[in-house]
């Protein structure tokens, strides 16, 4: 069972990377480095290898669970992604992406074929923020690292979760359905449809 991150840890780093693993087969954890311009804050995770998701990089939402606020996104592609100023966020009471309290992904933010990025909603809790990457303590039991936002995934209700670009074209959404457990994930791991998965997986590939 995944548990959320102690609030009072929480920091307010803003710097660029990402907290990510790998998909692919072979290895162990994530690569890091410098990466195009951007960095990559290496992960620990299992492997395997990008999706099917046809040339050029492909990101979309892969995993969510409303209960602790987590949304998973993954590079289906074969080519880096550059998910600077990308937003993950909830649905307004019209049921379009609440543009207003998105979590935000910081400048320089790579997501690397076959690599998972978590970020952690935080809600209206008093000290919560945008910010990240970050590690340990502060992202509960997601051993690859997380990013912390703004917007709440509602496990009792359900609703619309969003993936958008820079610009704020929406490039996936999914309607997650109330009290899901354990997470509502893609199923084949990054390019099958959402489905109840039977485990939560965040870091790791679907099951």
């Amino acid at each position: 069972m995944l548990r959320p991150p102690t609030r009072r840890t929480q920091a307010r780093s803003m710097g660029g990377g990402i907290a990510s693993k790998s998909d692919g087969p072979g290895s162990g954890g994530a690569s890091g480095g410098t990466n195009s311009g951007g960095t990559n804050a290496g992960g620990t995770g299992q492997t395997g290898s990008p999706g099917t998701g046809g040339t050029g990089p492909k990101v979309v939402l892969n995993e969510i669970l409303g209960a602790g606020d987590l949304v998973e996104i993954y590079n289906a592609g074969d080519m880096v992604a550059n998910i600077s100023g990308y937003l993950v966020t909830d649905d307004t009471s019209t049921g379009t992406p609440d543009v207003a309290k998105p979590f935000v992904f910081p400048a320089n933010t790579l997501l690397l074929p076959g690599h998972f990025a978590v970020v952690i909603g935080m809600g209206d809790e008093d000290d919560a923020v945008n910010g990240g990457p970050f590690s340990g303590e502060m992202c509960g039991n997601v051993t690859v690292g997380c990013y912390h936002g703004i917007f709440a995934v509602s496990q009792t209700e359900g609703e619309n979760v969003f993936l958008l670009n820079s610009a704020q074209s929406v490039l996936d959404q999914v309607a997650y359905p109330a009290n899901t457990s354990p997470s509502y994930g893609r199923l084949p791991n990054g390019v099958g449809g959402f489905a109840v998965t039977t485990e939560a997986t965040f870091g790791f590939s679907n099951k």
